[in-house]
């Protein structure tokens, strides 16, 4: 070899691998690109609405009761899903920290969002301990997301809300990560006893937080060493014990889901009854349900597939199999928990943003980050330094200017700390401070948004469309006064109005009429008006332990 072509060898050897930067570069954009969604909801391009609808103020409300008003706790009807780990756990935490609810729900988003971008980096590490770029990959997928899709189209605002299921996603994420690292890596003794502890112990409160966990992981998780067990012949102590910790996990997360809602009130709740609670230990419920085909078809469809292609590769030799064993584990677990969702989804028929979105986040997005960086050819691909280099420099850049024009509103965050919507200013004014009036009634998506924002201590509790109490997330005990005004929404949202005719139907003409912006108050605060003030009076749908 030639003096000059030793020399340009060093040199190549010896230059800059770029890299060694796509993670933390793919870190950076992420978190600029979230802080970006907060500039927006500050200077007005993203609407407030997404973090201060009903049923994201439910964590807020229930602290405000407990905490700082002192109420009783077992007056509260919880929703089916109490979210007490994780979300109010990190909620309760951040608001006592802040002191203050609007930045606790700020912040509350925000850590969120980054405690489950960390749980697929971890994850990933899991699956790829040397694989910088695979690790980079969800990241960097992430932050171009933020930044080019509209808010409101964009699954983010999942994840930067409470009470939206999004936590028992994170615990998923966690909880599969776990569960590789127990059946794959030569852990020590100590080491894998810790770790079966924590599986334990995130899985069995998360199924008592929301039993969609149950579907989401553990039933998948089960399916899956089940299909391994049979095919690849995995550590049988090992697979037989996480299976073990899988079961009694599951089955202590439903003794406390089932103790928890011992002390609710479930009449309000249409489509979930004790009895399904229980049955609910496999998707064959379905066979109760008339949807029984669909969710048949769907988990038979997954393992029966599972199976196929479990033998096929084991047919090959490594040399030829194109992903390695946790990418197989990590595929069919996405595959069996696709197949129990979607048959939860139609046997109950959820809400398709609040359900359905988080459903196809991980096996779209993330997990097919993960999956993608384990492909040989992919590997391959990103041996080509300049290549990767040049398109992932290009597109971190034309990232960076989108992102841009956002920062010129960094000092508005300020103005995140407090919301008081001129609506509500109108209502303190005219009837807390000039009528002295303070308990009304309203619907399900006014109750929350103005009783919480109110600095008047105004009280509204909900009603249905029948104009019965709506015990919904609400403390029992709220409708035990009187009541001398109701509010009605011109523009309905989505469903729980309040009809004008009905309301005057039943109580009367009301004593005076305010209007203003998109809302119409009745007040019915006369002598006459004796029935409507004492209408959800010892409305309570049980006693208060």
């Amino acid at each position: 070899m030639s003096k000059v072509a030793a020399l340009s060898c060093l040199k190549e050897n010896s230059g800059m691998d770029l890299r060694k930067f796509y993670f933390p570069v793919s870190v950076v954009l992420y978190i600029a690109a979230l802080v970006s969604i907060y500039l927006r909801l500050a200077n007005g391009g993203i609407s407030k609405n997404f973090f201060y609808h009903a049923d994201a103020l439910y964590l807020p409300a229930l602290y405000k009761d407990i905490v700082l008003l002192e109420k009783n706790f077992f007056c509260w009807n919880l929703p089916p899903s109490p979210y007490f780990f994780p979300d109010m756990a990190l909620y309760f935490l951040l608001n006592a920290l802040v002191n203050n609810f609007h930045i606790a729900i700020m912040c509350y988003g925000f850590i969120q969002s980054l405690l489950f971008i960390t749980s697929i980096f971890y994850l990933s590490k899991v699956i790829y301990p040397r694989k910088s770029a695979a690790h980079a990959l969800p990241f960097f997928v992430s932050a171009l997301l933020i930044a080019f899709l509209p808010f409101e189209e964009n699954f983010f605002w999942l994840q930067l809300s409470s009470a939206r299921h999004f936590g028992a996603m994170l615990m998923l994420v966690v909880s599969i990560a776990l569960v590789i690292r127990i059946i794959f890596d030569d852990l020590s003794g100590s080491k894998a006893f810790l770790f079966h502890v924590l599986l334990l112990l995130v899985s069995s409160s998360t199924t008592a937080s929301d039993l969609l966990f149950a579907f989401q992981f553990s039933l998948p998780v089960l399916a899956c060493l089940l299909l391994h067990g049979i095919c690849f012949g995995l550590k049988r102590l090992q697979t037989c014990l996480t299976a073990l910790n899988l079961c009694v996990s599951l089955l202590l997360g439903l003794y406390f889901y089932g103790s928890l809602t011992h002390f609710q009130s479930l009449s309000e709740y249409r489509n979930i009854s004790p009895e399904k609670i229980f049955t609910l230990l496999s998707v064959f419920a379905g066979f109760v349900q008339h949807q029984w085909f669909a969710s048949v078809c769907f988990i038979c469809g997954a393992f029966f597939l599972g199976v196929f292609s479990a033998k096929y590769l084991r047919k090959k030799k490594d040399s030829y199999l194109p992903i390695n064993v946790k990418i197989y584990f990590f595929l069919m677990f996405f595959t069996f928990y696709a197949a129990f969702n979607c048959a939860v989804f139609f046997i109950y028929r959820f809400y398709p943003v609040r359900y359905y979105i988080p459903l196809l986040l991980l096996p779209t997005l993330y997990g097919g980050c993960i999956a993608i960086s384990g492909l040989r050819r992919f590997g391959f691909l990103i041996t080509y330094k300049k290549i990767t280099a040049s398109l992932f420099c290009c597109v971190a850049f034309i990232l960076v200017l989108r992102l841009m024009p956002e920062y010129r509103s960094i000092k508005e965050l300020k103005l995140l700390g407090d919301h008081y919507p001129e609506v509500i200013q109108c209502l303190d004014e005219q009837l807390a401070i000039k009528r002295n009036l303070r308990n009304g009634i309203g619907s399900y998506w006014q109750a929350k948004f103005f009783t919480m924002l109110s600095k008047q201590s105004l009280l509204i509790v909900p009603t249905r469309d029948d104009l019965k109490p709506f015990h919904w997330i609400n403390n029992s005990t709220d409708f035990n006064n009187e009541f001398f005004f109701i509010l009605l929404g011109k523009t309905p949202i989505w469903t729980l109005t309040i009809d004008r005719r009905e309301v005057v139907k039943r109580f009367g003409q009301p004593k005076e009429i305010l209007e203003f912006n998109d809302e119409t108050i009745l007040i019915f605060n006369g002598k006459e008006h004796a029935v409507f003030k004492k209408q959800f009076l010892n409305g309570s749908t049980r006693p208060c332990n």
